[in-house]
């Protein structure tokens, strides 16, 4: 978003931190020869490599969960499930099906992959969204790359 379009309007100060920071994203990824995906970004899943395929994580015991990395990348630690379940992101353990529908599956894939594609530089960015609200960990959009 053009940075002057921002000061015409009336945003609180924090949805104005959020959007400069997906600025940020999207002219990073420029930057680096990307072009944006055609799938919602899901930041929440670079660096986790919990499982999620087979049976939805919500259902997964504690050792099959710990020692694996969940929201942003960070270990999965705890001393019970719902502990370990703590660490994923809000959609991985709310989805009350013991198996991800296919498109879930699908988004979860694309992001970790788009994440080891881009690592380098993510990994740099991923700090300024920390913080965020779940749902502002989230870059979708519904109008193509323009």
């Amino acid at each position: 978003m053009d940075e002057n379009a921002l000061d015409f309007m009336h945003l609180r100060k924090e949805t104005r931190n959020h959007l400069e920071i997906w600025q940020e994203f999207v002219t990073e990824l420029h930057n680096h020869g990307g072009s944006m995906p055609t799938f919602p970004i899901w930041a929440m899943e670079f660096g986790a490599d919990y499982d999620y395929e087979e049976i939805a994580p919500a259902y997964q015991t504690m050792k099959q969960l710990k020692n694996k990395r969940g929201k942003l990348g960070k270990k999965i630690v705890g001393s019970t499930l719902n502990e370990c379940l703590s660490h994923l992101p809000v959609y991985a353990v709310t989805d009350k099906t013991k198996k991800f529908p296919k498109w879930k599956i699908q988004f979860i894939k694309r992001n970790r992959d788009f994440y080891n594609q881009h690592k380098e530089w993510l990994d740099k960015w991923i700090p300024k969204i920390i913080d965020f609200e779940n749902s502002h960990q989230k870059f979708e959009w519904n109008c193509g790359e323009e």
